[in-house]
């Protein structure tokens, strides 16, 4: 029982005040389990709640340091560990091999771009940003525990845009990406920054022409290359003393006669093309193909021939001369430089002659005429105009005329050339 602290009374229970003295009564101090919490004790656990708070953000910013992921990428390429590569990137894992294979095939390249990736990381932790093109960069995904932002390492996507003058069935890096259809410009991609193969395919009626070029994301500025396929493939220059014939190849009519196929191919050069001009039952001689814009010469016996002998070799005259700036106009310097005679090459050597003709990209003939014609000699009237790219970008057009001598040495040959320019413009 409590007694009143005044008069010394006993206390009812319950009664905020003495019975006896009238004297308000005071409650003993409540605290749990009876006794006060230490002040110490509080201080101490508030230092400790702070140190592990302290503790978790610099845990969680360590945890989230750009530096440990761009080093991350870098340890599992150089481990050549293809499935956290793949993970990293967010690629598929064949193309996380080949970006392993091209690392340690073109370090070059590659290296130079993993020390772009470690200074971003570097620079993102100190707050000192500079911007650089780079392959591979640190990318913001977003905020852990509402106050960190979590960095990944991201590849700076590539793509490739092919085109070709034929149908043509495409694979890059191995792997098949469908037909395209000539002349239409068709993008593949997203590919990882590097080197990339890509091969292109044409079933041509004679033959099956292939194409591979390889391009290099390190050594374009655009994020989408370009690869343009010239799918001609391997030509032949055909003359024959009778154009009506029809061209035969390996003992089939190809439909063509002789002046519809001047410029013959695609056809295959390993010596299993045997070419051969027929008309009626008459037959020119076989010959075997054996190399690329070469002059195949399928000729008739003339004494069979009989009339028309005189028309069908000015035929072959007149041919010679547009086939020489025919394959000028194709590039095809050496082809036209085997129509000079022996005389004529023995002055003006293939490579200075050739080498005037690089800003060159179409000869027309405008006007021919043969003037003179014996078994042993011919000449030729005629003009033409020439096309050359000037370094301002436009087109210098010159006009030309005079007479080609030509002469037989196994075959008609030009031999000797008297033309002067006779006009000039731009365009």
């Amino acid at each position: 029982m409590e007694n009143c602290h005044q008069c010394g009374a006993e206390l009812e229970k319950e009664k905020p005040f003495c019975t006896d003295c009238g004297a308000e009564v005071k409650k003993k101090e409540q605290v749990k389990n009876g006794k006060k919490i230490p002040a110490w004790l509080l201080g101490g656990t508030f230092i400790f709640l702070l140190l592990l708070l302290a503790g978790g953000y610099f845990y969680g910013k360590e945890l989230n340091n750009p530096v440990k992921a761009a080093e991350r990428f870098e340890q599992a390429v150089s481990q050549k560990d293809s499935d956290e590569v793949a993970s990293i990137l967010k690629v598929k894992e064949k193309q996380a091999d080949w970006l392993i294979k091209e690392y340690f095939q073109k370090r070059d390249f590659l290296q130079p771009e993993m020390n772009k990736l470690k200074q971003q990381a570097e620079d993102l932790n100190t707050g000192n940003l500079s911007y650089q093109e780079q392959a591979f960069r640190m990318k913001a995904e977003g905020k852990e525990w509402f106050v960190f932002t979590t960095y990944a390492v991201a590849a700076e996507p590539i793509y490739i845009a092919v085109s070709a003058d034929k149908d043509i069935e495409l694979t890059i890096d191995g792997e098949k990406q469908g037909s395209l259809k000539r002349n239409k410009e068709k993008t593949f991609g997203p590919f990882l920054p590097g080197s990339h193969k890509i091969q292109a395919r044409n079933r041509g009626k004679y033959t099956e022409v292939k194409e591979e070029l390889t391009l290099n994301s390190f050594e374009v500025k655009d994020k989408t290359m370009r690869a343009e396929f010239d799918m001609s493939g391997n030509q032949v220059y055909i003359f024959s003393n009778n154009e009506d014939a029809e061209l035969y190849l390996n003992g089939d009519s190809t439909g063509l006669k002789i002046s519809q196929a001047s410029l013959f191919g695609p056809v295959p050069v390993d010596g299993s093309a045997k070419l051969q001009a027929v008309l009626g039952n008459q037959k020119s001689n076989i010959e075997t193909i054996t190399g690329a814009d070469v002059n195949i010469e399928l000729l008739f016996d003339e004494e069979k021939m009989a009339v028309g002998n005189v028309d069908a070799e000015k035929l072959i005259i007149k041919s010679i001369v547009e086939n020489h700036y025919t394959s000028i106009s194709n590039g095809h310097y050496k082809a036209a430089y085997d129509l000079f005679s022996q005389s004529l090459q023995s002055k003006n050597k293939f490579v200075k002659w050739s080498g005037g003709l690089k800003n060159n990209f179409k000869n027309e003939i405008t006007y021919m005429e043969i003037t003179e014609a014996t078994p042993e000699s011919a000449v030729v009237y005629f003009t033409f105009d020439s096309y050359d790219t000037r370094e301002d970008g436009f087109t210098q057009v010159q006009t030309w005329g005079g007479n080609w001598h030509l002469i037989y040495e196994g075959g008609w040959k030009l031999d000797n050339p008297d033309i002067k320019k006779l006009g000039s413009r731009v365009e």
